[in-house]
């Protein structure tokens, strides 16, 4: 195993398709201090007629019982996820699903694609396919839709205190770093009071921003 090397101090699992997601592996997570209560699992839709067609081997079902099952076991665990809009056969009806498939399954952060007609692929080949102003229309709903959830989310970090790593400066000069709920490019940051005196301090959640949060650090 990679935590059992001594120059690696935390491992952050990403992109873990959901039936690789095994008992053993929850429990490996739980128990195991070097990997960071996070989980990045590509679920792609909430609908299940969408899921066959889209060839995955999971269903709405069977996900939202490995997010509980994941819950229940590591109270604090983050989790992540991506989705695609307008797959060919999205039907309103199906894209509602997905809407609230995102309510019920409550994740921390969650990405949105459009779905590209590719040539060459299977799914490009399908009937039904989804003219663009309403596959873009679906991705901006569905984005609002979850920018709620994800908002509440970031609220019960408010006013903890969390181990944190600062990774550098904007533009405009404002200081950022990260704390384990916070995955590199493609999560938020923690705007920080000042600069840091080392790489990895402790640092109280002050404010939360939508997407960001900000917070001072303690000396």
């Amino acid at each position: 195993q990679l935590t059992l090397l001594e120059n690696v101090k935390h491992i952050r699992i990403l992109y873990c398709y959901p039936e690789h997601i095994t008992p053993e592996l929850i429990q490996e997570i739980k128990s195991n201090p070097k990997i960071i209560k996070y989980l990045d699992i590509p679920l792609q839709h909430g609908d299940n007629s969408i899921l066959v067609a889209m060839k995955r081997v999971g269903t709405r079902e069977t996900y939202l019982k490995l997010i509980n099952d994941l819950r229940k076991e590591i109270p604090e665990i983050i989790l992540r996820s991506t989705f695609i809009v307008g797959f060919p056969g999205e039907t309103p009806q199906a894209f509602n699903h997905l809407l609230t498939f995102l309510t019920e399954a409550q994740l921390d952060h969650v990405g949105f694609f459009i779905y590209s007609q590719e040539n060459g692929t299977i799914a490009a080949s399908l009937k039904e396919q989804i003219a663009l102003k309403v596959k873009k229309m679906r991705f901006k709903k569905a984005y609002l839709h979850q920018q709620k959830i994800t908002y509440q989310k970031l609220q019960s970090f408010v006013d903890k205190i969390y181990p944190c790593i600062f990774e550098g400066q904007t533009k405009d000069g404002k200081f950022y770093g990260r704390i384990y709920s916070q995955a590199a490019q493609i999560d938020g940051v923690v705007f920080l009071d000042k600069k840091p005196s080392k790489q990895e301090f402790l640092v109280k959640i002050q404010k939360n921003l939508i997407y960001d949060l900000s917070g001072c650090i303690i000396e």
